[in-house]
């Protein structure tokens, strides 16, 4: 299964879901579904912000930040850190955060497979 269909997949089966984004830790964009998202959500600085917070929790001592979720007026967003890959899953505010959190593994797994044939590991 492609990347792509498998995120189209997701979409469809996972209520709220309204983006997955597939980034490098800088934010760029390699791979990317979404409906009803508009533009203005995924700006870099917001496809980056995992990486910003790993860097900055790293410094407390705790650990590599594996995921991170932040809820707004409009939609939330739940980052996983696969680096040196990001997925983030957009999704509308009222979404079950932790159906979303749930998906790591599936989506772990799936990504995993794409990093290994584009030889974007570490």
């Amino acid at each position: 299964m492609t990347l792509p269909l498998f995120f189209e997949k997701l979409l469809i089966r996972t209520p709220g879901l309204l983006a997955v984004v597939l980034t490098d830790r800088d934010g760029v964009i390699l791979e990317q579904v979404r409906t009803g998202l508009p533009d203005t959500a995924l700006t870099p600085g917001m496809l980056s912000a995992l990486s910003i917070t790993s860097e900055q929790a790293g410094k407390l001592g705790c650990g590599r930040n594996k995921r991170a979720a932040a809820l707004y007026s409009d939609f939330q967003v739940v980052h996983f850190n696969l680096l040196p890959l990001i997925v983030s899953l957009f999704a509308t505010s009222d979404a079950n955060t932790g159906v979303l959190l749930d998906l790591e593994d599936e989506i772990k797994a799936v990504v995993s497979q794409f990093e290994s044939v584009t030889n974007l590991q570490g």
